[in-house]
């Protein structure tokens, strides 16, 4: 066997590639992953012709755990990408009501507050802004407020229950925003080094491929093993 890495060797050999360098998968990856497994099978039992050309034998060697690699990185982006989706509609479902627990208290405020000019300022101040952020910001700013007023409130029989429900609606709503709006998937950590596992394991498929077709290149059926049923397909 050749000079195999270890798994810690191969990431930081992965997440070495510049983002200048990073290729996008031209094909399915699950198809592409599959192809390569199959590429290991038929390379592991060529390995002696392949090496005697110039192959690395560790070419061979580290296959399967990039293979591995690659595949747990397109899983943990797919679910990145799904989660966020999730999130995406969960928020178009619940934020509707938030803005409307907003916007009740407000107006419960303006009226409580109506003989109080400086309140009703902090309040103009709360209700700036046009953003989920800021409707999220809101909920919370206005259960405080509400709690240090309930004096007033309850001049004008304000349901107090509403302030505890707005306090609980902040923190729900903004680690559902935050979840919604993160990083896209197209830019996330998770992205990039899906992308960095595939580079890399395109180009030990390449190598592996390259010297396949060169060796067994007068053996037009066994020549096919080293080349993508995908690609050939198209």
């Amino acid at each position: 066997m050749g000079d195999s890495i270890g798994i810690a060797d191969l990431m930081a050999l992965i997440q070495g590639i510049e983002k200048s360098k990073v290729l996008a998968p031209d094909m399915p990856m699950d198809v592409f992953i599959n192809e390569a497994g199959q590429l290991y099978d038929t390379a592991d039992k060529d390995r002696a012709q392949l090496t005697a050309r110039g192959l690395p034998e560790a070419s061979i060697d580290n296959l399967p755990t990039v293979i591995d690699l690659c595949r747990t990185a397109q899983s943990d982006w797919f679910n990145d990408r799904y989660d966020k989706q999730a999130a995406e509609q969960e928020w178009t479902e619940k934020s509707p009501t938030a803005y409307e627990l907003r916007n009740d208290l407000i107006a419960e405020f303006e009226y409580a507050f109506k003989d109080d000019a400086q309140l009703l300022a902090r309040l103009s101040e709360i209700r700036d802004g046009a953003s989920h952020a800021d409707m999220v910001q809101d909920l919370s700013d206005l259960a405080v407020m509400g709690n240090k007023h309930l004096d007033l409130l309850e001049t004008t029989f304000f349901d107090s229950s509403l302030l505890t429900k707005a306090d609980e609606e902040a923190k729900a709503m903004g680690i559902l925003l935050a979840r919604a709006t993160g990083e896209r998937t197209d830019t996330s950590a998770q992205k990039l080094f899906r992308d960095q596992a595939y580079t890399y394991l395109r180009q030990q498929v390449d190598a592996i491929r390259r010297t396949g077709k060169f060796v067994f290149r007068k053996d037009k059926d066994h020549v096919q093993s080293y080349q993508s049923a995908y690609y050939r397909a198209k």
